[in-house]
């Protein structure tokens, strides 16, 4: 498998490429009244509207409270900072990241089953996966939502989604 490798809520992750339409340099956002703590806001992505997601949020890392609206949630670019863009139930998404650290080819027979895996744990979490000598979470981008919170986001019925 080829993933991506990345930092949000400070820690490691690895998402596949094949789940990723492409990667963003950092954009200004435009926060949304009312909008979930999870909605970073929204941007024009070439004529058309992009929710962006605060990831570090949706880790339950969330950094320091917003101070300012020049970025996600508030918070000032970083200069490594990227908006990973997928999509999930054929709505198009964008999620923070704070940097991206490189490509690498995975190996199935690396792969090791998550921890958690208890009814109630969390869609988005995959596999464990060795990366130069650290354990890197699988996170499964399309699974980042709910399907009433992509239901929020489109004003949409629940049950189209599925």
């Amino acid at each position: 498998m080829e993933a991506l490798l990345f930092t949000a809520g400070g820690g490691p992750y690895l998402a596949p490429l094949s789940d990723l339409d492409e990667v963003l340099m950092p954009a200004r956002l435009r926060p949304l009244a009312q909008a979930p703590v999870f909605l970073a806001g929204v941007l024009d992505l070439r004529g058309a509207t992009l929710p962006v997601l605060d990831l570090a949020e949706r880790l339950g890392r969330a950094g320091p409270a917003p101070a300012a609206s020049q970025g996600p949630a508030g918070r000032r670019w970083q200069r490594g900072n990227r908006i990973l863009c997928f999509s999930a139930a054929g709505v198009s998404l964008g999620a923070i990241v704070e940097s991206v650290t490189g490509i690498r080819t995975l190996s199935a027979d690396a792969r090791r089953e998550p921890v958690l895996t208890a009814a109630g744990a969390p869609a988005f979490l995959g596999d464990l996966w060795p990366v130069d000598g650290r354990l890197t979470q699988e996170l499964r981008l399309s699974c980042l939502l709910e399907p009433a919170e992509l239901a929020l986001l489109q004003g949409t019925a629940v049950d189209r989604l599925a």
